[in-house]
């Protein structure tokens, strides 16, 4: 059963977590909430504390110190995060595999994650290798 994002408005905008037959697994804790991807879903308690990742059982599973100032949903086993306005890659050990380096990101799809750097946009692969040089003004979200 896919689990999803619920505000529940009795508990001052905090966000939980509701199975497909409705029944709350997770209860409303979190200030921020995004959805379940590769079995993980981003969360934080309060607007200052760290960003965590939790299972389907709301057992956290990484925490990201805060070296990071931001963090993304996993797609395709990585997850975006910002470190000194800088964007890289972690896995789903919060293992950083992209070093923060990059100006802007897009998720992974299909292996290959546009990236923006010094104002020019390239692709590079899940190993950080760049795939399409930094030469273009833009560069749209690929799929099959």
């Amino acid at each position: 059963a896919q689990i999803m994002v619920i505000p529940e408005g009795s508990s001052l905008g905090k966000f939980g977590y509701i199975n497909s037959n409705g029944e709350e697994v997770i209860k409303p804790k979190y200030s921020k909430a995004k959805n379940f991807n590769s079995g993980l879903a981003l969360v934080q308690e309060t607007e200052d504390s760290k960003y965590e990742y939790i299972d389907k059982q709301g057992n956290v599973k990484i925490t990201l110190d805060f070296q990071y100032d931001g963090a993304g949903e996993f797609l395709e086993g990585l997850a975006a995060v910002s470190k000194d306005g800088k964007w890289g890659f972690i896995d789903t050990n919060g293992n950083e595999v992209i070093t923060p380096r990059y100006d802007s990101v897009n998720a992974f799809c299909n292996g290959y994650a546009s990236v923006e750097l010094n104002d020019k946009w390239g692709v590079i692969d899940t190993e950080g290798n760049t795939v399409i040089d930094f030469k273009y003004n833009s560069i749209e979200d690929f799929t099959n």
